[in-house]
């Protein structure tokens, strides 16, 4: 048997051969009291420096942030009747906005101010105040018209588009195309975009693309003919159609010594001969000019340019 007091480090585990002994118990409770009364005072100083520490605290916003609260609840109360003295109901009083001026003196500014702010009637007046209450000032573009005027104006409009009529055709002075003409000038337009003008001409003077164009007619270079329609004078023409120049078929005859002007033939056709002079050699007989030789046979005439009404 052995008196080894057992320790804390073995949580006071005893082995089998520990005797119970006075020296044994009193080492082992011994111990576990001195542990014991060193909580308790650690306990306490634990207690000791909470209890100050919220003393402490309690301290400083008994002193110095409750005063602080104090103050600044005062202040705001102060601004809660400033506002309430200057706000009645929702409006300052106009002796308060200008620094304290009267009343009159913000009502003349107020007043000027609404004057200036109206910039198209800045007198407001009205046009019963001038005898003009019966009079319709709606901007044209606003104004709404009957059904009646409408159907008056379409018809008005088709009248008038009805005077010259879609396929008509004008001479022109000018090389600028007047509104609602195209030129005569065989191009190919629109079928959709000129629509009337197709439906007055058709393929008449050419069917553009086969489809989705067609051709105005071509009269650059031309003289105008009306057409024969069975008259009997041009036969064989149809609307649209090109014809190229011509002289009608004749002949001259002169016999030499006949003419009292003389017989400036007789070197060409001998003498009391017949025959034919070429254009190319017509003699010069003094009384007329020199003769005009060209490609065509013309009158006299002036260029101009030939539109047709879409």
């Amino acid at each position: 048997m052995t008196d080894a007091i057992p320790s804390r480090e073995t949580d006071y585990q005893a082995d089998g051969s520990t005797e119970l002994s006075v020296d044994v118990w009193n080492g082992v409770i011994g111990d576990i009291g001195a542990r014991l009364r060193a909580r308790e005072q650690l306990e306490a100083s634990f207690a000791a420096l909470e209890a100050q520490g919220i003393q402490a605290s309690l301290d400083y916003i008994q002193t110095t942030v409750a005063p602080q609260l104090a103050t600044l609840q005062a202040d705001i109360q102060t601004a809660q009747d400033q506002i309430e003295t200057i706000v009645q109901d929702g409006v300052a009083p106009n002796a308060l906005k200008l620094e304290g001026h009267a009343a009159a003196y913000f009502a003349t500014a107020s007043a000027l101010a609404d004057h200036t702010g109206r910039i198209d009637n800045p007198h407001g007046v009205t046009k019963a105040q001038i005898g003009l209450g019966n009079v319709d000032d709606t901007p044209d573009a606003d104004k709404p018209i009957s059904d009646a005027t409408q159907a008056a104006l379409d018809a008005l409009n088709g009248a008038l588009e009805q005077l010259v009529p879609a396929g008509s055709l004008i001479w022109h002075a000018s090389a600028t195309t007047p509104t609602g003409y195209l030129k005569c000038n065989g191009a190919a337009v629109s079928r959709v975009v000129y629509s009337a003008l197709f439906a007055a001409i058709g393929t008449a003077y050419g069917a553009g693309d086969g489809s989705t164009t067609f051709n105005v007619p071509d009269a650059r270079g031309e003289f105008l003919r009306g057409l024969d329609e069975g008259r009997g004078v041009d036969g064989g023409r149809v609307l649209g159609s090109h014809q190229l120049d011509q002289f009608q078929g004749h002949y001259h005859q002169s016999i030499n010594g006949a003419s009292s002007m003389g017989s400036p033939l007789a070197p060409i056709l001998g003498q009391g001969g017949i025959g034919i002079i070429p254009l190319t050699n017509v003699p010069i007989e003094g009384q007329h000019g020199s003769p005009r030789v060209g490609f065509e046979t013309r009158p006299r005439n002036i260029a101009a340019v030939l539109y047709i009404k879409y």
